[in-house]
């Protein structure tokens, strides 16, 4: 053993300018550094099916920044979205021209033109209601629902606050409520007093 120990290490002491077959060397720390491969793009060690940046250039330290700043912006966008669902309230303000309906996931505008009929009553109708773009947990519906009978709907709702205002639209109804007492009824007079 220690004679082939030592016969391996002699020859390969005479060779002055190895040739590495295998790149392991340039995944020590787990990604692809080697300056002198020119590629940007390689293929990734593990999975041959996946690429990867060689972090051993300036182009691949680039890559890496841009999909990180990337991926952050993306983290905090999320993260002001959700605060935004959290904070923002549910409001509706009635104009002459139409209503709008802000909240913290989405907005609505509607003209006097889309306003066919408004109603206050106590409680959602009873209907399958599925999301279909939008928030819904046990705090608030808001989005765009569709409903089994109903159809099409958009929710801007506090859940167990009542009562809720039904607008009918030629796209289907919006329901909307508010946490301050008497705010509902106050929009549903506004809506009347204009139309």
């Amino acid at each position: 053993f220690l004679y082939i120990r030592r016969r391996k290490e002699r020859l390969l002491a005479q060779n002055t300018d190895p040739l590495y077959i295998d790149d392991d060397i340039y995944w020590k720390n787990g990604w692809y550094s080697n300056p002198n491969d020119k590629r940007v793009f390689v293929q990734d060690w593990a999975c041959s099916a996946n690429y990867t940046v060689n972090l051993g250039r300036p182009a691949g330290k680039a890559w890496m920044a841009a999909g990180l700043a990337v991926t952050a912006a993306f983290l905090i966008w999320l993260c002001v979205e959700m605060v935004k669902l959290d904070f923002v309230p549910i409001r509706m303000e009635v104009q002459e021209d139409g209503i709008s309906i802000t909240s913290g996931y989405t907005d609505l505008v509607l003209s006097c033109d889309e306003i066919l009929d408004v109603e206050l009553i106590n409680a959602l109708p009873e209907d399958n209601y599925r999301r279909t773009n939008g928030v819904s947990d046990g705090r608030y519906r808001i989005g765009k629902f569709k409903g089994r009978e109903t159809g099409k709907c958009r929710m801007f709702l506090y859940t167990e606050y009542e009562p809720i205002l039904e607008i009918d639209t030629v796209d289907g109804p919006v329901y909307i409520n508010s946490k301050t007492d008497g705010e509902a009824e106050k929009w549903y007079e506004d809506i009347h007093s204009f139309y």
